[in-house]
């Protein structure tokens, strides 16, 4: 009989939460958006992406809120090398490029207050949180910005805008690298450009993880650094240095790196593939080198079974499973503070953006900019 009266109620349960969800699935909004805001866009890129484009801080509408997207009120953003590539017009693939519409708008990560919904009951759990947010396609240079509500990450009570700011791009390519070395079942990886806030954030992970990270620098001061920071003497290399590749040669041999991370691309995947077991697999993610890949040797690819890939945030994502995602957000999000913690040397306004950008180009090691709003 009981169990009679249990299965009798429960289509009124599930209409009951029906109701509930649809009541709580209408657009929300906790304070007077304006219709127009300031918004830092680049209007030209240079002629050869070599330098910066033209950019200019202009007055556009706030972008349309549709279901499922939530709007933010952004507090702060950091300039990563990405958005600067983005600035000079060297970002992205040859087709992505050609597809931009100009003026288009900057910066691809910030975090802010969530103050509106186009609706959705899951959107809505995030009105007047606290978030750190991905613009795929930029935009966080801006007062307001528009996103998928699953690209929002709420922010802890500890963790401030300036520090959830940069939750998403240098964090997550972190954790999308250990992912892969976790998966390929590599012992050990090499790390260029290691003194980069990115650098800095894997090699805490690494520590952690009690994975062997060897990290390639360019100077002596960036290699202090590093050892400050706790890494081993035996794992940080000089690029510059006479000894370098057979430093590198040595140690890789020794604590079997079968796979490396490249930020710099030029002849440096070449460099890595020298210094490599057989069977090594070499990742470019970045090109601070400005140059494309110069040539890999065939041997490398035919003899020594070595295979030259590259990463990207966006695509890893993609492959992802909401769950994963999810688990991923949540690592990032309780590391904030610490092991994934992001130091600024200097913050800026919309219109300080173009000089800031400039020093940072002539010395990105220290230099870190963060945008406030």
């Amino acid at each position: 009989m009981v169990k009679l009266v249990y299965i009798g109620l429960f289509p009124a349960v599930l209409l009951g939460l029906a109701v509930y969800i649809q009541l709580n699935a209408s657009p929300q909004q906790i304070e007077v958006v304006p219709s127009v805001m300031n918004a830092l866009r680049l209007h030209r890129p240079s002629p050869d992406g070599t330098a910066l484009g033209e950019l200019q801080v202009d007055v556009v509408s706030v972008p349309p809120l549709p279901p499922g997207h939530v709007l933010i009120k952004v507090a702060a953003a950091p300039i990563n090398p990405s958005d600067v590539y983005r600035m000079m017009g060297s970002y992205g693939s040859d087709e992505e490029r050609d597809a931009l519409v100009y003026p288009t708008f900057l910066g691809f990560e910030g975090s802010g207050t969530v103050v509106a919904t186009g609706g959705g009951f899951l959107p809505n759990l995030l009105i007047g949180s606290r978030v750190a947010f991905a613009a795929r396609d930029g935009g966080s240079y801006a007062e307001y910005f528009v996103g998928k509500f699953d690209e929002v990450v709420p922010l802890p009570d500890d963790v401030t805008f300036e520090e959830g700011a940069s939750a998403i791009v240098n964090p997550l390519t972190v954790i999308g690298i250990l992912d892969m070395v976790e998966r390929g079942e590599h012992r050990a990886l090499i790390h260029t450009a290691a003194a980069s806030s990115l650098g800095k954030m894997l090699l805490a992970m690494c520590k952690e993880r009690e994975v062997p990270l060897l990290n390639v620098v360019r100077r002596e001061s960036q290699r202090d650094l590093l050892l400050s920071l706790g890494a081993d003497p035996r794992d940080v290399f000089v690029s510059t240095s006479g000894a370098f590749l057979s430093s590198l040669r040595g140690r890789a041999l020794e604590v079997d790196a079968t796979i490396a991370f490249d930020a710099i691309a030029g002849s440096s995947p070449e460099t890595l593939m020298q210094a490599m077991p057989d069977g090594g697999e070499v990742f470019v993610y970045g090109t601070l080198s400005g140059k494309a890949v110069e040539e890999i040797a065939p041997w490398h690819l035919l003899t020594e079974r070595k295979i030259l890939r590259g990463f990207h945030l966006k695509p890893w994502l993609d492959t992802q499973s909401i769950l994963n995602k999810v688990l991923h957000f949540m690592s990032v999000r309780n590391l904030l503070s610490s092991t994934l913690r992001t130091v600024y040397a200097k913050e800026v306004d919309l219109h300080g953006v173009e000089s800031a950008v400039r020093h940072y180009m002539s010395a990105a090691t220290g230099n870190k900019v963060i945008v406030k709003l």
